[in-house]
């Protein structure tokens, strides 16, 4: 899940992903002009870009570009050209959080990365949150 919203610029929506409420792990910039960032705060080496929609309450992010920096001065025009995306992930917006969503529509409330190591992850789970800033 996803939380709270910083806006660097106009109409720019930002969510900081944190797992087990005190880990940021990572963010997602939504930019007024349907292009997106997607960030590692962990290994600030790794970013996404694409292209996002907004349905009612679900959010389709469709990710064209992987690691490194757009080719152009523009995201928009960077990411339109290349022609397939290399993947999709939908969310479900609600209120000030996103929450990643299955195939058959269910949120997803607990994520496992093998790059974050604790004797208690079986306590903790590795609880996510995405929230609007």
């Amino acid at each position: 899940m996803y939380l709270t919203i910083i806006s660097f610029g106009q109409d720019t929506v930002v969510y900081r992903g944190f797992l087990n409420g005190n880990l940021l792990y990572e963010s997602i910039e939504l930019y007024p002009d349907s292009t997106f960032k997607w960030t590692s705060e962990y290994d600030l080496n790794w970013n996404e870009y694409g292209l996002y929609n907004i349905d009612k309450n679900n959010l389709k992010l469709i990710f064209f570009l992987e690691s490194g920096h757009p080719k152009t001065m523009s995201l928009r025009d960077s990411i339109l050209q290349i022609e397939m995306p290399t993947k999709i992930e939908n969310f479900i917006i609600d209120k000030e959080k996103l929450y990643r969503q299955t195939n058959s529509g269910q949120k997803i409330m607990r994520i496992k990365d093998k790059s974050i190591k604790t004797p208690w992850s079986w306590a903790f789970g590795h609880k996510y949150e995405l929230k609007k800033e």
